[in-house]
């Protein structure tokens, strides 16, 4: 883990870097308005990501480029929003394949404050509709642009 170097009373990283990214969802068969938790934290430059609540605060002002991938169950289907500030911004959908695994990709531009939260909201899902395996990841990241 790499860990941020904050400047005191600024908002500027030396590293120039601020990025996220999780991966495992910690329910298959979320509720309507559920927000999916990615337990597996993979990189988390600037220490604004949740893996227990599935928030990433932000830790700079800036435009942030977001970004999920969730994969739909055989014969499942799922639709995902990219939240910001209680306000959709994004999203993925998908219906699962008879004979595969069928994995949406969504992504947004938000401009964020230091301290604000981006989370995935579950919009509609069917049951047991989110696969999570070793040849396919969901995955929620994000990354500081401007």
């Amino acid at each position: 883990m790499v860990s941020p170097r904050i400047l005191p009373n600024s908002l500027i990283f030396l590293s120039g870097v601020v990025a996220f990214e999780a991966h495992k969802i910690s329910d298959h068969s979320p509720h309507l308005n559920d927000r999916l938790v990615f337990t597996q934290e993979i990189l988390d430059v600037g220490g604004g990501y949740d893996s227990s609540t599935g928030y990433y605060k932000a830790p700079v002002n800036g435009m942030y480029r977001i970004t999920i991938q969730i994969c739909g169950n055989y014969d499942k289907w799922f639709v995902a929003f990219i939240m910001a500030n209680d306000k959709q911004v994004g999203y993925a959908s998908s219906l699962g394949g008879s004979v595969e695994v069928t994995c949406a990709t969504g992504s947004a531009l938000a401009y964020l404050k230091r301290g604000q939260k981006v989370w995935v909201r579950c919009q509609l899902v069917s049951a047991n509709g989110i696969y999570d395996g070793l040849d396919m990841w969901n995955s929620f990241s994000g990354v500081l642009i401007g």
